[in-house]
Protein backbone atom coordinates (compact mmCIF):
# COMPACT_ATOMS: atom_id res chain seq x y z
CA UNK A 1 0.00 0.00 0.00
CA UNK A 2 2.85 2.39 0.88
CA UNK A 3 4.55 1.64 -2.45
CA UNK A 4 1.30 2.31 -4.29
CA UNK A 5 0.92 5.62 -2.44
CA UNK A 6 4.41 6.74 -3.45
CA UNK A 7 3.78 5.75 -7.07
CA UNK A 8 0.53 7.71 -7.18
CA UNK A 9 2.18 10.70 -5.46
CA UNK A 10 5.14 10.57 -7.83
CA UNK A 11 2.82 10.45 -10.85
CA UNK A 12 0.79 13.41 -9.57
CA UNK A 13 3.95 15.38 -8.85
CA UNK A 14 5.39 14.70 -12.31
CA UNK A 15 2.11 15.76 -13.90
CA UNK A 16 2.10 18.99 -11.90
CA UNK A 17 5.68 19.74 -12.90
CA UNK A 18 5.37 18.63 -16.52
CA UNK A 19 5.16 22.20 -17.75
CA UNK A 20 8.20 23.33 -15.77
CA UNK A 21 11.48 23.38 -17.67
CA UNK A 22 14.89 22.34 -16.43
CA UNK A 23 13.84 19.81 -13.77
CA UNK A 24 15.40 16.39 -14.42
CA UNK A 25 13.10 13.44 -13.78
CA UNK A 26 15.38 11.98 -11.10
CA UNK A 27 14.74 15.05 -8.90
CA UNK A 28 11.00 14.79 -9.50
CA UNK A 29 11.13 11.22 -8.25
CA UNK A 30 13.24 12.11 -5.19
CA UNK A 31 10.82 14.84 -4.13
CA UNK A 32 7.75 12.67 -4.72
CA UNK A 33 9.12 9.82 -2.61
CA UNK A 34 10.22 11.80 0.46
CA UNK A 35 8.68 14.46 2.71
CA UNK A 36 12.10 15.63 3.89
CA UNK A 37 12.99 17.91 0.97
CA UNK A 38 12.22 21.63 1.30
CA UNK A 39 13.19 23.01 -2.09
CA UNK A 40 14.95 22.48 -5.41
CA UNK A 41 17.20 25.22 -6.77
CA UNK A 42 19.88 25.92 -9.34
CA UNK A 43 23.04 27.23 -7.69
CA UNK A 44 26.56 28.35 -8.44
CA UNK A 45 29.34 26.93 -6.25
CA UNK A 46 33.08 26.99 -6.89
CA UNK A 47 32.54 27.88 -10.54
CA UNK A 48 30.01 25.10 -11.23
CA UNK A 49 26.26 25.37 -11.84
CA UNK A 50 24.54 22.55 -9.96
CA UNK A 51 21.19 21.52 -8.50
CA UNK A 52 20.63 22.11 -4.78
CA UNK A 53 18.05 19.88 -3.07
CA UNK A 54 17.39 21.52 0.29
CA UNK A 55 16.88 19.49 3.48
CA UNK A 56 16.10 20.55 7.09
CA UNK A 57 18.96 21.56 9.43
CA UNK A 58 20.73 18.87 11.42
CA UNK A 59 19.52 18.34 15.03
CA UNK A 60 21.21 20.41 17.70
CA UNK A 61 21.43 23.96 18.99
CA UNK A 62 23.81 25.08 16.23
CA UNK A 63 21.21 24.40 13.50
CA UNK A 64 23.91 23.31 11.08
CA UNK A 65 22.66 22.79 7.54
CA UNK A 66 24.58 20.76 4.98
CA UNK A 67 23.70 21.85 1.46
CA UNK A 68 24.28 19.03 -1.04
CA UNK A 69 24.70 19.85 -4.72
CA UNK A 70 24.04 17.47 -7.63
CA UNK A 71 24.58 17.26 -11.36
CA UNK A 72 21.59 16.79 -13.70
CA UNK A 73 21.70 13.01 -13.15
CA UNK A 74 21.36 13.38 -9.36
CA UNK A 75 24.98 12.47 -8.69
CA UNK A 76 26.43 14.34 -5.72
CA UNK A 77 29.01 16.85 -6.93
CA UNK A 78 29.68 19.20 -3.98
CA UNK A 79 28.50 20.26 -0.52
CA UNK A 80 28.63 23.20 1.87
CA UNK A 81 27.95 23.43 5.61
CA UNK A 82 26.27 26.57 6.96
CA UNK A 83 24.66 27.84 10.14
CA UNK A 84 26.19 27.68 13.59
CA UNK A 85 26.29 30.19 16.44
CA UNK A 86 30.05 30.75 16.48
CA UNK A 87 30.68 31.53 12.82
CA UNK A 88 30.84 29.48 9.65
CA UNK A 89 31.29 25.76 10.40
CA UNK A 90 33.98 23.52 8.96
CA UNK A 91 33.12 22.63 5.38
CA UNK A 92 31.52 25.97 4.53
CA UNK A 93 31.73 27.02 0.87
CA UNK A 94 29.99 30.13 -0.48
CA UNK A 95 27.27 29.52 -3.05
CA UNK A 96 24.62 31.55 -4.85
CA UNK A 97 21.05 30.53 -5.65
CA UNK A 98 20.22 31.59 -9.20
CA UNK A 99 16.84 29.92 -9.81
CA UNK A 100 14.04 28.30 -7.81
CA UNK A 101 12.27 25.29 -9.34
CA UNK A 102 10.16 24.03 -6.45
CA UNK A 103 9.50 24.67 -2.76
CA UNK A 104 7.48 22.74 -0.22
CA UNK A 105 4.50 24.51 1.33
CA UNK A 106 5.60 25.44 4.84
CA UNK A 107 2.31 26.77 6.16
CA UNK A 108 -1.18 27.24 4.62
CA UNK A 109 -0.97 31.04 4.45
CA UNK A 110 -4.55 31.38 3.17
CA UNK A 111 -5.73 30.34 6.63
CA UNK A 112 -5.03 33.87 7.94
CA UNK A 113 -8.02 35.09 5.94
CA UNK A 114 -10.21 32.37 7.43
CA UNK A 115 -9.50 32.26 11.19
CA UNK A 116 -7.36 33.68 13.97
CA UNK A 117 -3.87 32.30 14.38
CA UNK A 118 -2.15 32.46 17.76
CA UNK A 119 1.50 33.51 18.08
CA UNK A 120 4.10 34.24 20.71
CA UNK A 121 6.57 37.10 20.39
CA UNK A 122 10.13 35.73 20.68
CA UNK A 123 12.55 38.54 19.87
CA UNK A 124 13.34 41.46 17.59
CA UNK A 125 16.59 42.49 16.00
CA UNK A 126 17.58 45.97 14.86
CA UNK A 127 13.96 47.02 14.42
CA UNK A 128 11.72 49.62 16.09
CA UNK A 129 8.30 48.03 15.82
CA UNK A 130 4.93 49.81 15.96
CA UNK A 131 3.57 46.62 17.55
CA UNK A 132 4.38 46.94 21.24
CA UNK A 133 5.11 43.39 22.34
CA UNK A 134 6.24 42.52 25.84
CA UNK A 135 8.60 39.57 26.43
CA UNK A 136 7.05 36.33 25.16
CA UNK A 137 3.65 37.95 24.80
CA UNK A 138 0.96 35.97 23.04
CA UNK A 139 -1.30 37.52 20.41
CA UNK A 140 -3.86 36.69 17.75
CA UNK A 141 -3.35 37.54 14.09
CA UNK A 142 -6.04 37.53 11.43
CA UNK A 143 -7.16 39.82 8.63
CA UNK A 144 -10.65 40.12 10.04
CA UNK A 145 -9.73 41.16 13.58
CA UNK A 146 -6.14 42.41 13.13
CA UNK A 147 -3.22 41.87 15.49
CA UNK A 148 -4.62 41.47 19.02
CA UNK A 149 -2.28 41.51 22.01
CA UNK A 150 -3.24 39.16 24.84
CA UNK A 151 -2.81 39.29 28.61
CA UNK A 152 -3.99 36.26 30.56
CA UNK A 153 -6.10 35.24 27.58
CA UNK A 154 -7.85 38.60 27.18
CA UNK A 155 -7.38 41.03 24.30
CA UNK A 156 -5.73 44.22 25.61
CA UNK A 157 -4.92 46.07 22.38
CA UNK A 158 -5.83 45.68 18.72
CA UNK A 159 -3.83 46.87 15.71
CA UNK A 160 -6.06 47.14 12.64
CA UNK A 161 -4.27 45.80 9.57
CA UNK A 162 -5.16 45.68 5.89
CA UNK A 163 -4.17 42.58 3.88
CA UNK A 164 -2.66 43.29 0.45
CA UNK A 165 -1.67 39.99 -1.17
CA UNK A 166 -0.15 36.56 -0.79
CA UNK A 167 3.43 36.33 -2.06
CA UNK A 168 6.36 33.97 -2.14
CA UNK A 169 9.32 35.51 -0.34
CA UNK A 170 12.87 34.31 -0.84
CA UNK A 171 16.07 35.80 0.64
CA UNK A 172 17.65 35.00 -2.72
CA UNK A 173 15.17 36.67 -5.08
CA UNK A 174 12.80 38.77 -2.95
CA UNK A 175 9.06 38.67 -3.63
CA UNK A 176 7.41 36.79 -6.48
CA UNK A 177 3.92 35.72 -7.39
CA UNK A 178 3.14 32.21 -6.06
CA UNK A 179 2.89 29.35 -8.56
CA UNK A 180 1.75 25.74 -8.37
CA UNK A 181 5.29 24.56 -7.57
CA UNK A 182 6.36 27.60 -5.54
CA UNK A 183 3.50 28.24 -3.08
CA UNK A 184 2.90 31.37 -1.03
CA UNK A 185 4.84 31.60 2.21
CA UNK A 186 4.09 35.22 3.17
CA UNK A 187 1.37 37.84 3.53
CA UNK A 188 1.96 41.46 2.62
CA UNK A 189 -0.17 43.81 4.76
CA UNK A 190 -0.33 47.44 5.83
CA UNK A 191 -0.57 49.05 9.23
CA UNK A 192 -0.65 52.81 9.86
CA UNK A 193 0.66 53.61 6.35
CA UNK A 194 3.55 51.16 6.75
CA UNK A 195 3.99 47.89 4.87
CA UNK A 196 4.89 44.59 6.52
CA UNK A 197 5.57 41.02 5.46
CA UNK A 198 4.72 38.02 7.65
CA UNK A 199 6.86 35.12 6.45
CA UNK A 200 6.70 31.43 7.38
CA UNK A 201 10.22 30.07 7.92
CA UNK A 202 11.30 26.54 7.05
CA UNK A 203 13.00 26.48 10.47
CA UNK A 204 9.67 26.29 12.26
CA UNK A 205 8.89 29.90 13.17
CA UNK A 206 7.67 33.12 11.51
CA UNK A 207 9.45 36.37 10.74
CA UNK A 208 7.90 39.81 10.50
CA UNK A 209 9.74 42.64 8.77
CA UNK A 210 9.12 46.02 7.22
CA UNK A 211 8.87 46.48 3.44
CA UNK A 212 8.06 49.09 0.83
CA UNK A 213 4.63 49.10 -0.83
CA UNK A 214 5.78 46.46 -3.33
CA UNK A 215 6.82 44.12 -0.53
CA UNK A 216 10.57 44.65 -0.98
CA UNK A 217 12.41 44.31 2.31
CA UNK A 218 13.75 47.63 3.60
CA UNK A 219 16.49 46.28 5.88
CA UNK A 220 17.81 42.73 5.47
CA UNK A 221 19.22 42.81 8.99
CA UNK A 222 16.05 43.80 10.85
CA UNK A 223 13.22 41.47 11.84
CA UNK A 224 10.83 40.19 14.50
CA UNK A 225 10.74 36.45 15.32
CA UNK A 226 7.46 34.78 16.24
CA UNK A 227 6.41 31.28 17.33
CA UNK A 228 3.16 29.88 15.97
CA UNK A 229 1.11 28.37 18.80
CA UNK A 230 -1.85 26.89 16.94
CA UNK A 231 -2.24 24.84 13.78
Amino acid sequence: MKTLFFLITALSFKTAMAQEKGIPSCFQQKIAESKDYLGLYLAEIEGDTLYYLKTPPLPGADRINVAVFYDKDCNQANSSASGGITGSPKGYKPYKIIETFWEKEIFPMKSFSQKKQKFEYLSSYNLVSPFKFSDHQSFYFSFKDGLQLLDKGKVTKTYKIIPKKLVHYSPYSGNNEPTENIPANAWLFTYNEGYWLLVASDRGYFNLFETDKEGNRINNRAWISLAHLEK
